[in-house]
């Protein structure tokens, strides 16, 4: 029986969450705030596919960062702030390129969908500024480190999906330092 509730609940609280803590008085905030409203609703429904089937589609991730890349040029332009969007592009290049690294050393513990899922974190995390990038980049880690312990000790299935984990490190990143306007 699907648990839907938990889905409703979790987003409304995220909802909730996002608006009290993001500003949106100017045109700028507005269009950030409705970035992380959208990575809010898809990451709730790529942390439920990941779960239960442990992947990532692309195609929710690729049509989501298209869309919050045009949010973030629209408040990058709207606020007549470039740099807005630079170092967002950084940010979406720095943590997708580590992900990459990690995936091609063949460890094992992400795979290409945790890529494409961490270049998009990094994109609207680096909207929000440098603290959040870095807060959004160490909390999943912490965030799973339960998790893994677990998943060690019944040496059952190692692999743990980190995809909740990364979402949920970008949002707290950003509910903790808000955004930093250039």
């Amino acid at each position: 029986m699907p648990r839907w509730w938990i889905y409703q609940t979790t987003a409304g609280l995220t909802f909730a969450a996002l608006s009290w803590r993001l500003p949106a008085q100017t045109a700028p905030e507005a269009a950030l705030l409705l970035a992380w409203l959208l990575l809010a609703t898809a990451g709730i429904v790529l942390a439920g596919i990941d779960v239960n089937a442990r992947r990532l589609p692309t195609s929710i991730i690729s049509t989501t960062a298209l869309a919050i890349g045009g949010l973030i040029a629209v408040a990058a332009c709207s606020g007549h702030r470039p740099l807005l969007a630079g170092r967002a592009a950084l940010a979406a290049f720095a943590l997708g390129s580590t992900y990459l690294a990690i995936a091609l050393a063949r460890t094992g513990s992400v795979g290409l969908g945790d890529v494409r899922l961490a270049a998009l974190l990094g994109l609207i995390l680096g909207s929000a500024g440098t603290m959040a990038v870095a807060l959004g980049a160490i909390l999943p880690y912490l965030l799973a480190a339960p998790a893994s312990v677990v998943a060690l000790l019944r040496r059952r299935d190692r692999q743990i999906p980190f995809g909740p984990y990364l979402i949920t490190g970008a949002i707290l990143a950003v509910l903790f330092t808000g955004l930093e306007m250039l």
